[in-house]
């Protein structure tokens, strides 16, 4: 207690917290006994008598500075300069005559009042109450703006999970579509009650902006690339990945990936895309890549670089990755394996005349169904699936399309017999192209080949899959390679053989 006086002294009682200024209150003056208080009067010493506590309401004292205090002018009185209020009264030869000259001081008597009217008129209280309120209330208002924000965040992340369009051809209240962003967050509302008075009540701010959209999408993938950067900083060794695509609006632009290990499972995180449409020669996508490793700090930490087998990626001269390697000696260059596997049953397929005419035709009769929803309605009748598409660089697409026909041929058959005998129900200048279809479709050839790239394609898809998962590395998938390829040594030059029979 007798430091509260000291503390006082150093810092005044109106400028405290009002919290403060309550617990003063509540715990009342210090009344200590101050043994230590005297005054030598030369035959006898004068000490301090307790009693003057219960005369005198206001006084106060304290051991640490062995003084007496006015408790309220210390904390309401105007002029902190006098002897009860700045060092402390310690002369008590003349203690009766001073309190009763300080009781009746202007700077006492209005002190005083202040003390006894604390209790009564609560301002401050009130004051304090309303600055809680509002607190509560800017809390609140916080809570709910966050809890709206993370129903914004979980629509974009389920787009760009489910790989779908956030905008719409035509975004007014007016249009029945307004794209997916919006009408997922507007199908949510009618389970979410929250997110529907938001919906119907804001003004200002109702997140369906394109601009809001963006900056959910930037917000969202900058978290994700500090989760993959935080992920690469204790990895102890990084393998780069790059491969160069064509978008829809004819933009040239490669794809990174970065892939490692990370608390003992292997990590494969896509980057992003880098427009490369002004420049694509190896320097270019070379410094490129060497941005994106100082970036995410793991430049020292390459040991392993793959891209496809194109001059400008594999060139051991000028290529990316001879360039990648000046700098970064210990970077292995791996000719990606699912690339090679397409470019050996491409360049097998070539050499045989037969087979690429086998091929040639399965892309027509896909392609001819995709062009009409006439034929369409006939492949639904007969079939009760789709042709699958074919992607020219990709033959385990292609894998598709041969296990489709092999297993549904007599099945198409039958639709082009049905189309034949239906002229009117298709356009007749398909009639030849149906024609020669079924009869291609009825040849021992063709049905030899549908039946030997059935096989074939069985094996391969599996080793697509193998070569392609992120688990896998390069031990095991040559080990799979060999496994393959063994039973196949002989079947090229096999069919070879038989196909010069025919």
């Amino acid at each position: 207690m007798s430091c509260v006086i000291k503390s006082l002294l150093e810092r005044p009682f109106s400028s405290r917290s009002f919290k403060e200024k309550k617990y003063l209150m509540n715990i009342g003056r210090p009344i200590p006994n101050l043994p230590n208080l005297m005054q030598n009067c030369g035959k006898f010493t004068r000490h301090f008598q307790s009693n003057n506590y219960k005369k005198y309401e206001w006084l106060a004292g304290s051991e640490t500075l062995n003084a007496l205090f006015c408790w309220n002018c210390l904390l309401f009185g105007r002029d902190r300069h006098t002897s009860w209020t700045e060092n402390g009264f310690k002369h008590l030869g003349n203690l009766s005559k001073s309190l009763a000259s300080h009781e009746i001081t202007v700077n006492h008597i209005c002190a005083s009042l202040c003390a006894a009217s604390i209790g009564q008129i609560r301002i401050e209280t009130a004051l304090d109450d309303q600055l809680k309120q509002e607190i509560l209330q800017h809390n609140k208002i916080v809570k709910r703006n966050r809890d709206l924000l993370k129903r914004l965040i979980n629509a974009v992340c389920f787009l760009g999970k489910q790989e779908l369009a956030f905008r719409g051809h035509n975004e007014e209240e007016s249009s029945i579509n307004r794209g997916n962003y919006i009408e997922l967050l507007k199908y949510t509302a009618d389970y979410d009650p929250l997110l529907a008075e938001h919906l119907e009540t804001a003004t200002v701010f109702k997140g369906f902006s394109s601009h809001i959209q963006n900056d959910l999408i930037d917000a969202v993938g900058s978290s994700l690339l500090l989760s993959i950067k935080k992920e690469l900083e204790e990895a102890n060794f990084v393998a780069v990945l790059v491969d160069e695509t064509t978008d829809v609006s004819n933009k040239a632009q490669f794809s990174i990936v970065f892939r490692y290990v990370n608390d003992g499972q292997v990590k494969e995180r896509f980057l992003g895309f880098t427009d490369i449409s002004i420049d694509k020669h190896d320097s270019a996508i070379s410094m490129h890549i060497l941005e994106f490793l100082n970036k995410f700090g793991c430049s020292e930490k390459l040991v392993a670089q793959t891209y496809d087998g194109a001059s400008t990626m594999a060139g051991h001269l000028s290529g990316v990755q001879a360039r990648i390697k000046e700098s970064h000696p210990e970077a292995l260059f791996v000719h990606c394996y699912a690339h090679v596997l397409n470019l050996v049953l491409s360049q097998c397929v070539s050499e045989i005349p037969q087979c690429k005419i086998f091929f040639s035709t399965l892309n027509g009769i896909a392609a001819f169904f995709s062009r009409s929803p006439k034929r369409v309605i006939f492949l639904d009748e007969f079939l009760k699936r789709r042709l699958p598409n074919v992607c020219p660089t990709r033959w385990n697409y292609s894998s598709r399309l041969v296990n489709t026909v092999h297993k549904f041929r007599k099945e198409l058959c039958e639709v082009f017999q049905a189309m034949l005998e239906h002229p009117e129900e298709i356009e007749s200048d398909i009639l030849a192209p149906v024609n020669g279809f079924l009869s291609v479709l009825e040849k021992f050839q063709f049905v030899f080949l549908l039946s030997v790239f059935d096989k074939i394609f069985c094996h391969t898809d599996i080793l697509f899959d193998v070569l392609q998962h992120q688990a896998s590395d390069i031990v095991y998938c040559r080990k799979k390679l060999k496994v393959f390829a063994r039973p196949f040594q002989n079947s090229v030059m096999t069919l070879k053989k038989i196909m010069k029979k025919f």
